[in-house]
């Protein structure tokens, strides 16, 4: 018996094609609540990721002074979005730096299952320091003294 070939074309090619347009579009989370599946945490990033700078300082600003429950990916969307705009100053420039990289590579590091884990919490706690330690938010500040 000879293995079918996957198409390319028809419904199946459609839907890996809406399928890679909703994961750089920043739209996967929406693809899988829509389908009613439970989202993988690299899910929960990927808009973070892929969004316009504008769409991320907007919701910074809608959510001031909104809690989240703890420990929630809510919560964690918070964090990561409150993080980029205040290290970056609102910049769009820098924000889309960091995204390029180091949200993007981090989502495609959770996407292969390369991270430690992917609670909201680990999310948080690694995605925070990548975007620490990259040259842009750090350009300007006096260097730590060590005494």
């Amino acid at each position: 018996m000879r293995p079918r070939r996957e198409s390319r074309t028809g419904r199946d090619g459609r839907q890996c094609v809406a399928e890679c347009a909703a994961f750089l579009e920043g739209r996967a989370l929406e693809l899988y609540l829509g389908r009613r599946a439970q989202p993988p945490g690299w899910a929960h990033l990927n808009w973070l990721a892929h969004a316009r700078p504008t769409e991320l300082i907007d919701r910074f600003r809608g959510e001031l002074g909104l809690r989240r429950p703890a420990g929630t990916w809510a919560w964690a969307t918070s964090a990561l979005v409150g993080a980029l705009v205040v290290m970056t100053g609102a910049d769009e420039e820098t924000i889309r730096l960091l995204q390029r990289d180091c949200l993007v590579p981090f989502e495609l590091a959770l996407l292969r299952g390369d991270t430690g884990g992917v609670l909201p919490e680990q999310v948080v706690a690694q995605a925070v320091p990548r975007l620490l330690r990259h040259p842009a938010v750090g350009e300007g500040e006096p260097p730590d003294e060590e005494d």
